[in-house]
């Protein structure tokens, strides 16, 4: 039963299952708006640049030079998005390596949610493409489909 207990325990907080899973569907939907309106407010850049941009302006760091100011504004939003969830789910605590794991994950779902817009937006354009049906304003309704 100590194991249970252990699992459900976030933050020094006890929550039951019924708790994670409403603090679950606040999350997500923070997390998906967050990667909509990154795509959608730098689209252009995002959709004509390579995939990989999106990695350095998440963690705020290029091995090879200075951010762009696209990627400095990406990384503004994901900071504060990662500060703004650690808030919400009690994570003060925890010790310097825990705390960058934690980062790490969400960074990583962040930048996973951004690629596969980025790529759906494509996919979506090129089908459009190819049916002669194509809308400038495809990425005004791109939503991802569900939560993990």
């Amino acid at each position: 039963m100590d194991i249970l207990k252990s699992l459900f325990s976030i933050g020094g907080k006890n929550y039951g299952p019924e708790d994670l899973t409403q603090i679950t569907r606040i999350i997500g939907p923070i997390i998906n708006k967050t990667a909509c309106d990154i795509v959608k407010l730098q689209a252009i850049r995002l959709l004509t640049g390579p995939i990989d941009y999106i990695i350095p302006a998440v963690w705020g760091a290029r091995l090879d030079g200075e951010l762009e100011p696209t990627q400095k504004e990406i990384h503004r939003r994901i900071t504060s998005l990662t500060e703004h969830l650690f808030d919400m789910l009690h994570l003060e605590d925890l010790s310097q390596a825990q705390k960058f794991a934690v980062g790490f994950l969400m960074r990583e779902l962040i930048i996973s949610k951004i690629v596969f817009l980025i790529q759906l937006a494509k996919n979506q354009a090129a089908g459009k493409f190819n049916t002669g049906e194509y809308h400038t304003d495809i990425l005004n309704h791109l939503s991802p489909l569900g939560n993990a």
